[in-house]
């Protein structure tokens, strides 16, 4: 798939939130997930350390009996840890735990400053290690609180295509059947990589009727195939990246280009 958007940057977005998530299959031991060396390489990108908080795993392991051959399980409770880690601007954070490490940007600036701690706090915590993530995702939560409903928004500031599904409702009479969320998903797939693609009206005012144009374009792009290495870990980070890009680019307009030039 061709990325023509690469070196696209606008100086103000509707960006909500981007959400980078690694999932392990089971919880990781402590001394493999947390560390001095990794404490320091986190505080670089996110400095303000948070609370820690105890994490409790339970263990299953089977095992057949020799003699009678009947098999058994055997449960142990697992003592894991949560650490929180936040930013100066203390919007953006990354929390770490013995099943997942998850980044949330609530003030995102630029995709290279994502990867850029991602590359360096994901090579320290694989550094000598063997570890498998099973699951990897990468979401961008685009949000639009416009003028009150008006057909006209979305025409001119989404695609033809997208716009055409954009509608509140099927039905003009609304006396009865008031519409209070209107989303389309689409998905798609890639090699071993799914992106879940929602746009329409979210509704900030959910479950009231829908009163305003509340437009949301949300893109998660994720693998569930096994991940052994940082460095597979970054291709991943780029590639959906690049989908991401891509998809949100053919959802909007010259004239949402425009506003989104302008610096705010």
């Amino acid at each position: 798939m061709e990325d023509n958007y690469r070196d696209v940057c606008y100086q103000s977005s509707n960006l909500k939130q981007v959400i980078l998530k690694i999932d392990f299959p089971n919880p990781v031991e402590n001394d493999k997930i947390f560390g001095e060396s990794i404490d320091k390489k986190i505080v670089e990108y996110f400095s303000i350390r948070g609370k820690d908080e105890i994490k409790y795993y339970n263990e299953v392991s089977v095992a057949a009996d020799s003699k009678t051959g009947i098999v058994k399980g055997h449960t142990t409770r697992f003592e894991g840890i949560e650490k929180t880690y936040i930013d100066t601007t203390r919007m953006n954070k990354i929390v770490l735990s013995n099943d997942t490490i998850v980044f949330t940007y609530n003030n995102y600036q630029s995709f290279e400053k994502l990867f850029e701690a991602a590359s360096g706090i994901l090579q320290q915590i694989w550094k000598n290690k063997k570890l498998i993530a099973v699951r990897c995702g990468l979401r961008y939560i685009n949000l639009y609180n416009l003028l009150p409903t008006d057909k006209k928004v979305s025409k001119t500031m989404f695609s033809p295509k997208l716009s055409k599904v954009m509608a509140a409702s099927l039905i003009d009479e609304q006396e009865l059947l008031k519409p209070i969320r209107s989303m389309v998903t689409t998905e798609y797939v890639a090699d071993d990589i799914k992106v879940t693609y929602r746009a329409g009206i979210y509704n900030q005012f959910y479950p009231m009727p829908i009163s305003k144009d509340d437009y949301a374009l949300d893109i998660d792009c994720y693998t569930n195939s096994a991940i052994e290495s940082a460095e597979d870990l970054e291709r991943f980070i780029e590639k959906a990246h690049g989908m991401i890009q891509i998809l949100f680019e053919k959802s909007i307009t010259d004239k949402m280009r425009g506003v989104m030039m302008k610096d705010e």
